[in-house]
């Protein structure tokens, strides 16, 4: 990344979470931020060079109205799934475990595919200590990792993966293509 300014978009609905972004985003001197609220927003920045990288929530709204927000309707997964064809760096992000219900789905769908890993509430598996809000910091650090690491040279797309070590602490690697 050297000197140059880094490009994301926060796809965000909740209020509270866009403020806590938008105050941690705020500090960085290295990024500039564009924010969407709705799949509609969102996918106009989805284009080649349009981002560098992209954080999204899992579950929010495919327009401005609240109509069409469903609990399950994971809309993040499908950012994902369109980062992941346009080769742009994506990371998704949730104030929830990554183990609950509307979520394990959107995790091991990410893992199947080699997509980067959830960013959830808990930092360490096992670890019953969850933190308020959304990790936006390890989200940018998985963001900056997988812009570092370039697609991978066999697909041509961006993989990252959560990987433990002995002791209980865990780090991110990128994933050897096979």
């Amino acid at each position: 990344m050297g000197d140059s300014i880094m490009r994301i978009l926060v796809i965000e609905d909740n209020e509270r979470h866009i403020a806590d972004a938008k105050n941690f985003f705020d500090g960085q001197t290295d990024v500039e931020v564009e924010y969407a609220s709705n799949m509609e927003t969102a996918l106009p920045h989805l284009k080649p060079d349009a981002v560098d990288g992209v954080i999204s929530d899992i579950i929010f709204p495919y327009d401005g109205s609240r109509r069409s927000y469903k609990p399950n309707g994971a809309q993040g997964a499908i950012i994902a799934a369109l980062c992941h064809e346009r080769v742009i760096p994506c990371v998704l992000i949730t104030d929830s475990s990554h183990h609950s219900e509307n979520n394990n789905w959107v995790c091991g769908t990410a893992r199947s595919l080699h997509l980067p890993e959830l960013i959830d509430c808990v930092r360490n598996p096992g670890d019953p200590m969850a933190v308020k809000g959304k990790r936006w910091e390890d989200a940018l650090i998985t963001l900056h990792r997988l812009i570092e690491a370039g697609p991978c040279n066999k697909h041509g797309r961006y993989h990252l993966v959560h990987k433990s070590l002995p002791g209980n602490t865990s780090f991110l690697r990128i994933k050897a293509c096979e």
